[in-house]
């Protein structure tokens, strides 16, 4: 869905400046301007009909959210890997762990890790950002409830 609004808002914007072209001449010429203001005010309500609706359809929002302590110890003791694989959780980062084979460790609220593949966008990662992660698998790591993810 995301890539449809974005392509639909890229194609507007384009569609738009072609559409300004097409004016401009139009008027140097001394031409009919009303083919080229039509598609001038198509190409300005794509983009602004797409951003709408994505707005409001909710696009981009997690599946998953966890902003508290309460939250967190809910979705990890509610969390089966069946439940949670291919969807979306947004967190807030609480502490970062150290690299290594497994990953990169980050603290969430409620007591439980979400490891990530070591990348460079991981590596940008701090303590206070709020992510969003593709969750892969749920489980215990050393008796640390945990979420095998990637970042979305």
């Amino acid at each position: 869905m995301e890539t449809v609004i974005g392509f639909t808002i890229i194609g507007g914007i384009i569609l738009a400046i072609v559409a300004l072209i097409m004016l401009i001449f139009a008027a140097l010429r001394k031409r009919p301007k009303k083919l080229s203001v039509i598609l001038l005010v198509v190409g300005i309500a794509l983009p602004t009909a797409a951003t709408l609706f994505g707005v409001i359809s909710g696009v981009g929002s997690a599946d998953y959210t966890v902003t508290s302590k309460a939250e967190g110890k809910d979705f990890i003791a509610n969390a089966t890997t069946k439940e949670i694989e291919g969807k979306t959780l947004e967190f807030k980062v609480t502490e970062v762990g150290d690299e290594s084979q497994m990953g990169v460790g980050l603290a969430a609220p409620g007591g439980f890790d979400v490891l990530l593949p070591v990348t460079k966008e991981t590596r940008k990662i701090k303590a206070g950002d709020t992510i969003t992660v593709k969750c892969e698998a749920v489980g215990n790591i050393v008796g640390i409830p945990a979420v095998s993810a990637t970042l979305e």
